[in-house]
This record gives C-alpha cells, sequence and structure tokens, in this order.
C-alpha cells in the first residue's frame, strides 16, 4: 500500500526536474533566435579619404571619390541579392536620413564578389532633395565638428535589413580665409619708376599643403560707391594664382595709372589633385582692400634703423615738396597682434626709446603732402641686442672725459672704492702699488644695465687720480671657479666655458590611442579637455593637468605622444606667443578655441 505522503514528494521532484529543463530549453532557443538576430548576409565598410570636405555636394560630385561603400555577400545559398541603401549622417544638433519613398537603383550584390559604391553610385542618397533633414544645412555645409555617416543594406523589394549599420567618422572643419595685410584699405602709395608693388596676406588655416590663392586686381570707378560694393563691377585689371602668399606687381604687368583707385581680393582653394575641394568660409574670398596711386606725394626712401640698447635711431632720405612726415612702429609678429604706434615730425631723423630688449620691431616712414593721408614707405625690422653690447665693449677701458685731475693718487688700498668706464664703482679688494699712480690687483662691480649680478674684476695696469678715478690703463672681467656668489663675465658673450643652450619645459601628455597623420585638436575651457580623433575616427579627450590653485590661464603649449611615439606641439591659433604668451581665455567661457597643431621630432 503506496502512503500519500510519498505520491506528492514524487510528484514534487518530478515537477522541479521539469522545470529546470523547461527553463534550460527557453534559454538556449533564445539565445540560438538572438545568435541568428546578430548575422546579417552583407557585410560593409566605409572609407572616408582625407581632406573631408564639410560641403555635401562634393560627395556626390566631381572626379574624386571622397566618399566609398564597400560591400560583400557572405551568404553563399544565396548567390545573388538585389538591395539599396539607407544612408545616415549624423552631426551634433544635425540628422540626415535618406527617404524611404524615392526609387533607389538596385544593387545586384553576388557572393562572394566585393562590390565598390562611389560618388556616382551614392550620388541619388546624398542630394539635399532625397534627403529628410533635421537641423541646419546652411548653403549646402554640413554642421563643423564630429560627423558620422552611416550606411545599412536592406532588400530592394521588401526592405529588409541585409546588413548592421555600418559607421565612418571624422572631424569637419571649415577654413577661414586669408587676411589682407599691404597694401592697407584707403592706402595711399607713391608712383615709382619703374612701377613696384608689393601684395601680401597672411593664411588662417593649416593641413592643407595644396593650397592656391587666386589674386585679383580691379580698377573701381570714380562714382562715390563703396569700394566693397564697387569690387563687383570694377574693371579687371590682373587675376594670377599662386601659392605663395606674396605677389609682387611690376611694370611687366598691366600698367596702372595715377590718380586712380584700386582693389584687389584673394581667394584661398583647397586642391585635391585636379579637383577643387570647399574647405573654406565665403567660398575662401578674403576682405577687399582698396589703395590709391599718388603722383603728386613720393615715399621715404633710403630707411636706416640704428639699434642700440632699449632704443634706436631711424632716419631717411629728405623727400622735396613735404610738410613733414609719419613715422609707425609696432612689434614684430606672426599674427601683427600690435597696432601701429604713431609718431610726426619735420625733420628725417628720430630716436624711439623704452624698447623692448631682444624684440624685433618693423617701422614705416610716411610722407605728408597735401592732406592728412600718408604715402608710406615699405616696411623694414630692426632687433634689439638683449645686453648693453656699448657697454661691453667699453667695459674697462679709459673714460672719455677731459675734466678729470691727471694728478695720480699713491694711498690706493684695500677696501677703497675706484671709479672706472667713467661711472661704474669697483671695490678694491687686492692690490699692488706699481709706483706713480699705477696698481694691479682685484675688484668687484655690479653691472646691473647687463646683468643684475656681481662681476668679478682684475687689472695689472690701472692709473688713478686722488679723485678715485680711472685716468689710465684696463679693467679686464675674471672668473674663480672655486669662489661662490661671483659671476663670469665671460658667459653673457658667450666667451666662458661649459655654454649650453637653454631648453624650456612643457607638459606632456602620453595617450593610449593612435592619432592621424594630420591631427586636429579643439579645446574647451567649460571642461578643461582638449577634444579630437584618434586615427580610426572615434572621439577623444586629453584632459590638461593644471596645478591645483593654479591662477593663470597660459597652459599652453603642450606636448601629447600618441601610442606609436608621434609627439606633437598644441597652441591656440588665434594667439601669439611671441611676447605675450599662450593666453586660452580670450574669449566667452563656453567658446571652443581652435589649436594649432606642430608635428615634434624627437632626437636621442
Amino acid at each position: 500500500m503506496i502512503k500519500a505522503g510519498h505520491l506528492n514528494r514524487q510528484y514534487l521532484h518530478f515537477y522541479w526536474r521539469f522545470k529546470v529543463l523547461l527553463i534550460f530549453l527557453i534559454l538556449c532557443w533564445t539565445g540560438k533566435q538572438q545568435g541568428y538576430a546578430q548575422y546579417y548576409p552583407i557585410h560593409a565598410t566605409i572609407q572616408w579619404p582625407s581632406p573631408q570636405s564639410p560641403y555635401l555636394s562634393d560627395y556626390y560630385s566631381g572626379s574624386r571619390d571622397r566618399l566609398i561603400v564597400n560591400l560583400l555577400n557572405r551568404d553563399l545559398q544565396q548567390p545573388l541579392l538585389f538591395a539599396r541603401l539607407r544612408i545616415k549622417i549624423k552631426s551634433t544638433g544635425f540628422l540626415a536620413t535618406s527617404r524611404e519613398e524615392i526609387s533607389y537603383p538596385m544593387l545586384e550584390l553576388s557572393a562572394n564578389v566585393p562590390t565598390r559604391l562611389t560618388n556616382i553610385d551614392l550620388s541619388p542618397y546624398l542630394q539635399p532633395q532625397n534627403l529628410q533633414i533635421n537641423g541646419r544645412l546652411r548653403n549646402g555645409q554640413l554642421p563643423t565638428g564630429y560627423t558620422e555617416f552611416s550606411v545599412q543594406v536592406v532588400d530592394y523589394y521588401t526592405g529588409r535589413s541585409l546588413s548592421d549599420w555600418h559607421t565612418g567618422r571624422s572631424y569637419l572643419d571649415v577654413k577661414k580665409p586669408p587676411i589682407l595685410n599691404f597694401p592697407e584699405k584707403d592706402a595711399q602709395i607713391g608712383v615709382t619708376e619703374p612701377l613696384y608693388l608689393r601684395f601680401q596676406w597672411m593664411p588662417r588655416h593649416q593641413g592643407l599643403a595644396g593650397t592656391e590663392y587666386e589674386f585679383v586686381l580691379k580698377e573701381l570707378p570714380n562714382n562715390g560707391a563703396a569700394p566693397q560694393s564697387a569690387f563687383a563691377y570694377g574693371n579687371e585689371i590682373y587675376r594670377v594664382r599662386t601659392r605663395n602668399t606674396t605677389l609682387n606687381y611690376t611694370h611687366l604687368e598691366p600698367v596702372l595709372f595715377p590718380n586712380r583707385c584700386y582693389a584687389w581680393q584673394v581667394q584661398a582653394i583647397a586642391r585635391d589633385g585636379v579637383d577643387e575641394v570647399g574647405m573654406f568660409e565665403n567660398g575662401g574670398y578674403s576682405e577687399i582692400n582698396w589703395f590709391y596711386l599718388n603722383d603728386n606725394c613720393q615715399a621715404p626712401t633710403g630707411l636706416r634703423a640704428l639699434p642700440r640698447f632699449a632704443k634706436v635711431d631711424l632716419s631717411w632720405n629728405k623727400v622735396i615738396g613735404t610738410t613733414g612726415y609719419i613715422v609707425e612702429c609696432r612689434p614684430k609678429t606672426k599674427l601683427n597682434t600690435y597696432e601701429w604706434s604713431r609718431t610726426q615730425i619735420a625733420g628725417e631723423h628720430l630716436t624711439l626709446s623704452q624698447l623692448k630688449l631682444g624684440w624685433t620691431y618693423e617701422w614705416r616712414v610716411g610722407t605728408l603732402c597735401t592732406d592728412d593721408r600718408p604715402v608710406f614707405s615699405g616696411v623694414s625690422g630692426f632687433t634689439l641686442s638683449k645686453q648693453n653690447d656699448e657697454l661691453l665693449a667699453d667695459c674697462g677701458k679709459e673714460p672719455v672725459r677731459k675734466d678729470l685731475s691727471q694728478e695720480p693718487n699713491l694711498r690706493i688700498k684695500a677696501g677703497d672704492i675706484v671709479t672706472i668706464g667713467g661711472d661704474y664703482p669697483m671695490t678694491i679688494t687686492e692690490v699692488v702699488p706699481l709706483g706713480d699712480g699705477w696698481y694691479s690687483g682685484r675688484g668687484k662691480t655690479r653691472l646691473k644695465t647687463i646683468i643684475d649680478a656681481p662681476v668679478a674684476l682684475r687689472f695689472d695696469r690701472l692709473r688713478i687720480n686722488v679723485d678715485n678715478f680711472q685716468i689710465d690703463g684696463t679693467v679686464e672681467a675674471s672668473y674663480n671657479e672655486k669662489k661662490g656668489k661671483i659671476a663670469n663675465l665671460d658667459y653673457v658673450d658667450d666667451g666662458g666655458k661649459d655654454i649650453k643652450p637653454a631648453t624650456i619645459r612643457m607638459r606632456e601628455h602620453k595617450l593610449d590611442f593612435t592619432l592621424p597623420n594630420i591631427p586636429q585638436f579643439t579645446y574647451n575651457p567649460k571642461t578643461g579637455e582638449i577634444e579630437t580623433a584618434d586615427a580610426d575616427g572615434n572621439p577623444q579627450t586629453i584632459k590638461v593637468d593644471v596645478p591645483v590653485n593654479a591662477s593663470y590661464e597660459r597652459i599652453f603649449p603642450v606636448l601629447v605622444t600618441d601610442k606609436k611615439g608621434n609627439t606633437y606641439q598644441i597652441s591656440p591659433s588665434e594667439h601669439n606667443t611671441e611676447g605675450t604668451g599662450n593666453d586660452v581665455e580670450t574669449g566667452r567661457k563656453d567658446e571652443k578655441i581652435e589649436l594649432n597643431c606642430e608635428r615634434v621630432d624627437r632626437v636621442g
């Protein structure tokens, strides 16, 4: 006889075994279904070669393939698939997808046969009328910043997905057109015989090796219209393309007539082979500058500069009929950071003082004739020395002073202070009388106008008068390596030994990814991070390690070294690094700052 309790235990045991088996079968079936769901017969890859244009039209027109999609049918059970594409372009605040209702060309994909799609094949998907756009596509230009281009293959008839979404990433950047430097706006230029005009402009981009510039010169009509407006219908005089940033206009070019107004403009053009790539704002066109040719007033010639200690003597040839001159000077920098400082004088000589030691300056002179608009000469330059060369050359020599007494001092001893070199006090530390006011020995002084440090001196034959002034002989700098706290004056002019170049230490960041050949960097002041992309187009960030409690903003330049050991120096692109430092806080706190990138070659 079987008890009821025993039956219940057998039933419960069978029930739990059945439940575990059922759960196991469900899990196996679900995993199998997921495995099948992740497999697609078509595999796609996207190639987005540099330079990447921000203009959508460049990807479906032109002779150069700027976007390439490779497709491969891996399903041997379906030797031929009929398909079409789905396109998606995504950026910050922008999304464009191909419309489903459009009839696209059919793609025939054979098994194990690669299919390559280029501009012509992608054209139906990328034309603006065939895209559903959420965002702003201003003048056909995609937004700047990190952009993703994705593609998916679907069955031509049913719309069933035949591939996963495959994505290519890149950083789209719009370059700025050049800045026109010379001649400046509304400049008066004197007519020369033969004619010689120098035009100069400054590029504001980097990373485009094949950039060309188209220079256009026009004569403006005298109808009272603004030069910027009259340039559109002015008489074109000269047009040429060049890779240089300067152009010399001489008598070999078309003739320019005096007392007329001329305007000029430069267009920057990025080239990739024979194709022009739209990489610049405003089509690459710069602003418009204009000038007047004046034959009633000539520009000064023969500009000469004689640099001295913290000052410079300027001179030039006299211009007949002038009422005065305007002299302009400014520190020379890469981006022309400083404004011209102007001085008006009547003569042909001017001394500028209180200049910065070691700085390079540029200057020009303008002639004033009938009005207050000067006719300027060309720009010249000079560089000031970092030390007082005149003082170093005259140090220790007999001073040129006729009022000094010639009566010798016969009682000089250690501890006395005598004046050498005209006005430099020397403390005597060792002295040996040679007779008739002549001495040999040692001393020390402090030449603060050269270096702010004690200088050891020696003299073999020095004659001193009763007023303790040097009246004959010489004093030389000396150096004793066994004694400290005395500067070696020979080191000042590289006359000593162990001279080594100074080094500048900069913060360096080691990256765990590889950078592309021409990396792009931007600085985000709000997050304190440098943004870039790796060689695969994936966005990356670099945290700038500003010291704790740092009260300065000059965190650049910075060195970054990628995984392959390539080192780059990065600094703000719109700031000058000569004399003023690199200050990244120039705009609003939330504005990203473009950075310059320069490859650094490691030695050793």
